[in-house]
């Protein structure tokens, strides 16, 4: 066991409190984490992140093993969790990547995409607010439709916008 390494080696380690280690290679190995941009590696990889990480913790997946999703908070981010072989309800998947993403807050019941107009449904109670009653896409808010900018569609809790045509409502 080693206490350190020479320039340019990585030091490879079971626990960041370890003081002992071994030495070896330009890089970290698949299931290890390197400890901020120094030359360590922690072999401490949840057991879900079987394509490496970047700390301990079951969402600092950096990939996961094919056939397993990938979610993640947002597309920009390069950490996550690994699990399953789909996307949960409320994240949609990216392309036809095994990558989900989680839903716009506003959008309780699913999504297509990351924005708050992303939303597929609503949870009850919730006006669903769509630019074309043939949309399926839109927006979750509120209890009501705007009297002068949309229409509700029958008894649903529905809401079209109105043609630009229309200056004090439509229905």
């Amino acid at each position: 066991e080693c206490t350190s390494c020479a320039a340019g080696t990585f030091f490879h380690k079971q626990a960041e409190a370890d003081s002992n280690g071994s030495c070896s290679g330009n890089s970290c190995n698949v299931n290890e984490y390197q400890i901020d941009s120094t030359e360590v590696c922690v072999a401490a990889c949840d057991s879900s992140c079987t394509e490496g990480c970047s700390g301990r913790a079951t969402t600092d997946c950096t990939s996961c093993a094919a056939g397993t999703f990938f979610h993640k908070q947002a597309e920009a981010d390069s950490n996550g969790s690994c699990s399953g072989s789909s996307c949960n309800e409320n994240e949609y998947q990216v392309g036809s990547a095994e990558v989900c993403v989680v839903c716009d807050s506003s959008c309780t019941e699913g999504c297509s995409g990351s924005t708050n107009a992303d939303c597929t449904s609503c949870a009850a109670g919730t006006f669903f607010h769509k630019q074309a009653e043939a949309n399926s896409n839109g927006s979750c808010s509120g209890t009501s439709c705007s009297a002068t900018t949309e229409y509700q569609v029958g008894s649903t809790e529905v809401c079209v916008v109105c043609d630009s045509s229309c200056t004090e409502g439509c229905s």
